[in-house]
């Protein structure tokens, strides 16, 4: 996945998806919301993930939701 906002690993049955704009709190923008959804798909794609795990990158899990595309 090329989009650092979010970020993808999987270890044995277990994908770990992170959220990763600690500059912004992890607030949603519709770039980190397109990554996520791809995310999920690929998790979901893939016969040998079980789980989903999904985490915020320090400081917050999340702080809020951006509603426009004004900026990062």
């Amino acid at each position: 996945m090329a989009d650092d906002n979010v970020l993808y690993q999987v270890e044995g049955p277990i994908a770990r998806v992170t959220m990763n704009r600690p500059d912004y709190g992890n607030a949603q923008n519709s770039a980190m919301t397109y990554a996520l959804d791809d995310a999920f798909y690929r998790a979901a794609s893939d016969d040998d993930v079980a789980v989903v795990v999904l985490a915020g990158g320090r400081p917050a899990l999340l702080r809020r939701a951006r509603h426009r595309n004004a900026g990062p």
